[in-house]
């Protein structure tokens, strides 16, 4: 178990800043969903990445695994490994794209259907474990309150940070001035018609004297 994990059981001393005292609410809230997070993914995760990958394959007859990345939003090191370990159980099956022999669709098989059934009955049993702390009244005021959560965070994305710009999402973005025909690129980023540099004039927007 972490440390702070271990933090609410009274068997080690932490300094104050550690226990949460003098901190602000939203300092407390950002503690508490981080230690959430890092139960969830290494206490309770198990192989809840197998169901998701097993449960989008269900979906479909077949599904490119860049579809498939991108669906999951995963990285694609995490991906290929899941991959590999439900291809070498026989739970899923690679062939060649028809249109395309360059790149290879997924499939799951019958093997993998059953597989997904109890991954799944042990998902809904854990999580039900999960949250047996809270009455049912809470558990619906808590998804209540994340899902407001989410979407505000969600909204916060299409708009510009601080002195900065909503595409490329940096701080620093006097270069693309402040988002004005920035297409997102992580400096240098792309203009339309324009270099990002000062004035312009002749090509490739070198500056003119």
């Amino acid at each position: 178990m972490s440390k702070e994990l271990r933090e609410n059981t009274g068997k080690a001393e932490f300094p104050r800043n550690e226990r949460g005292e003098g901190r602000t609410v939203e300092e407390k809230l950002l503690r508490q969903l981080r230690m959430s997070g890092h139960f969830l993914r290494y206490q309770a995760e198990g192989r809840g990445g197998q169901r998701r990958v097993l449960a989008a394959l269900s979906h479909r007859e077949a599904i490119s695994q860049r579809e498939l990345m991108e669906q999951l939003e995963v990285k694609a090191g995490s991906l290929s490994e899941i991959l590999g370990k439900l291809e070498s159980r026989g739970l899923i099956a690679r062939k060649q794209n028809e249109e395309d022999r360059r790149n290879r669709d997924l499939s799951i098989t019958p093997a993998g259907r059953q597989a997904l059934e109890e991954l799944s009955a042990q998902y809904r049993e854990s999580a039900q474990g999960l949250f047996s702390g809270l009455e049912a009244g809470e558990r619906e005021q808590l998804a209540a309150l994340l899902s407001k959560l989410l979407e505000s965070w969600e909204a916060q994305k299409t708009q510009p940070r601080e002195g900065g710009c909503a595409a490329c999402e940096s701080r620093n973005c006097a270069e693309c001035e402040k988002g004005k025909g920035c297409q997102g690129g992580k400096h240098g980023h792309r203009h339309s018609g324009e270099h990002h540099h000062g004035q312009h004039g002749g090509k490739g927007g070198h500056h003119s004297r």
